[in-house]
């Protein structure tokens, strides 16, 4: 004749894994709103802002960087890329001459575009984890 107390142990595992479960669950859907809203509102600054960058990054001497900003983001892979690389090895002439420049930042905001970019078209096409992307891309 078995008793509830020879149960207790099996039903308090259970109720623990149960618990857990719930737990994490909970969790990981609160983590992903969070994540959700957080996109919603970078796709909201960069709307607000990218055009504004884009041609304040604009120089006459520089026609190649000029057309791809202008594309920009309907480039592809390659040039994409190239792109990043003006801009990155612009940053660093700008910083090196004056670190606290008003375009060195310009510079930075349009990389951190570029950088979501490619990483929106490696989700898209591989499936990657956003950290692999990034780490594939840099």
């Amino acid at each position: 004749m078995n008793t509830i107390y020879e149960h207790l142990p099996v039903i308090a595992i259970v109720l623990s894994i149960a618990g857990f479960l719930f737990q994490q669950f909970g969790i990981i859907g609160t983590i992903r709103e969070r994540l959700a809203t957080l996109e919603t509102k970078m796709e909201i600054f960069w709307a607000g802002i990218g055009d504004q960058v884009k041609e304040m990054l604009k120089q006459p001497i520089h026609l190649r960087k000029d057309e791809l900003l202008d594309k920009f983001p309907d480039l592809d892979d390659n040039e994409l890329r190239e792109l990043r690389n003006i801009i990155v090895c612009e940053r660093e002439e700008v910083r090196r001459e004056n670190p606290k420049a008003d375009r060195a930042l310009l510079l930075s905001m349009m990389k951190a575009s570029i950088d979501m970019e490619i990483i929106n078209r490696c989700h898209r096409k591989k499936k990657k984890t956003t950290m692999e992307c990034f780490l594939s891309n840099t």
